[in-house]
């Protein structure tokens, strides 16, 4: 084992052990205990959960509108199985999208699918994904400007943090739109590897895909997430009134939109610890009782991440069992190449020199 992989593998066993060491001081970050979370949780009935659960089953569906969309010939079924296949693994380790990258490749090369296509899917559920969690913010900000009750400092962060969003909105528009950027990042990257990997165009190709699959798929892109959000953001809602809260719906909204942005953290799987931190904290801070406030972001958070990861890894054995049972050994050993590949960061592209990208799912979720 090289000195690289152990220094890897040691970076995300800090960084896993930080984020369940960040859950578990959720509730007191709150100003609560774990018996009063405990209390609220074990309160909640079977119809309920049923129901979270089935809110939390449809707003996957609806994804699968934004990635078949993207993606020409990938079926809904199939559509389903990248998102949850990808975001098990990526749920369970720090930069988890690039482990995802190699599942989510090798289940592609799998179905005879476009490697090419993947490449600009994976790229435009990035983009709307990211441009997405950070607008949030932004209406959020808006939101908590206006409360009548939020202190100077509230209001002020509310400020800085809707001036970031749109910050990167924009840069994240700009790099869209500007092909004379991505021809100097290209002399840049083809600069700093030496011609390592060939030459060629590789962010000028995938951002002519990226803005191709925008302009003749928009609307099954926009359906497909805001969908999505608005199921999430229903899910979210109830785990808050189930809890009892109490707090009104801009500052449900707001808090709602902090644990969206958060998960882009990359320092820990799908910024896990700090998301929950962030959102009970500012359920609190708005008038929010603290051990309901703790309890319904830990509910919510329990479906939107971490039931992700055991369903996740049953597709991709099921997916596995299939592919063995069909082709032998020699397709399932794609995983392997891609998994690898995915490591060193050399996920497909459009052009013949690779660049990474992460797999097209919404949480890293």
């Amino acid at each position: 084992m090289t000195g690289r992989r152990v220094l890897r593998i040691g970076a995300s066993l800090v960084a896993v052990g930080g984020a369940a060491c960040l859950v578990a001081f959720v509730p007191h970050l709150a100003g609560s205990t774990w018996h009063d979370v405990r209390t609220q949780l074990l309160g909640i009935s079977a119809t309920t959960a049923f129901g979270l659960a089935a809110l939390w089953i449809a707003g996957l569906a609806t994804y699968t509108i934004a990635m078949t969309s993207s993606m020409p010939g990938l079926s809904h079924r199939r559509a389903l199985a990248l998102n949850l296949a990808g975001s098990g693994a990526a749920n369970l380790l720090p930069f988890g999208g690039v482990v995802g990258t190699g599942v989510n490749l090798a289940m592609v090369r799998s179905w005879r699918l476009s490697v090419r296509q993947f490449a600009g899917s994976a790229a435009v559920l990035n983009v709307i994904n990211i441009v997405t969690k950070m607008l949030l913010p932004v209406i959020a900000a808006v939101v908590v400007s206006r409360q009548s009750n939020a202190a100077p400092l509230l209001r002020h962060s509310a400020y800085f943090a809707a001036a970031l969003g749109f910050v990167v909105v924009a840069l994240t528009v700009w790099a869209l739109v500007s092909q004379s950027w991505a021809r100097r990042l290209d002399v840049m990257v083809l600069r700093v590897s030496r011609g390592r990997y060939g030459e060629g165009e590789p962010i000028w190709s995938v951002q002519q895909q990226v803005r191709a699959v925008f302009r003749h798929r928009w609307r099954g892109l926009t359906t497909g997430m805001t969908g999505y959000v608005l199921l999430q953001w229903a899910m979210f809602a109830v785990c808050l009134h189930t809890t009892g809260v109490g707090v009104g719906p801009g500052a449900a909204f707001a808090a709602f939109a902090v644990e969206r942005a958060v998960t882009l953290a990359v320092v820990t799987p799908a910024g896990t610890g700090i998301a929950e931190a962030a959102s009970a904290g500012l359920l609190v801070t708005l008038g929010g009782n603290p051990g309901a406030s703790a309890a319904a972001v830990l509910l919510y958070r329990l479906f939107v991440y971490l039931a992700e990861i055991p369903v996740g890894v049953a597709v991709l054995g099921a997916w596995a069992s299939l592919s063995v049972g069909r082709d032998g050994r020699g397709r399932f050993a794609q995983f392997g190449r891609a998994g690898r590949a995915g490591r060193a960061g050399r996920a497909v592209s459009a052009s013949p020199s690779p660049i990474a990208t992460a797999p097209p799912t919404p949480s890293s979720k």
